[in-house]
């Protein structure tokens, strides 16, 4: 599932949960990031379910929003 599919849209319910593979698309940065920043405890929170990571699309975009820097943010 490209990470275009997990942007907002008006009047459209979006997945709860996000794929390790649709994080890292998302954000450009490999998989072996994400594995790296969880292992050091940095990052967005995350869940173990049936073997896999997932990350809930509200945790990634309160974690972009936590981190936001430049203008328009204090």
């Amino acid at each position: 599932m490209a990470s275009s599919e997990y942007e907002e849209k008006a009047g459209r319910r979006q997945p709860d949960l996000m794929t390790e593979r649709n994080v890292a698309d998302r954000w450009q940065v490999s998989c072996r990031t994400l594995q790296r920043w969880r292992s050091e405890g940095f990052g967005p929170a995350w869940i173990w379910i049936g073997g896999s990571v997932r990350y809930r699309f509200g945790d990634v975009l309160a974690y972009e929003e936590r981190n936001r820097r430049g203008r328009g943010t204090e």
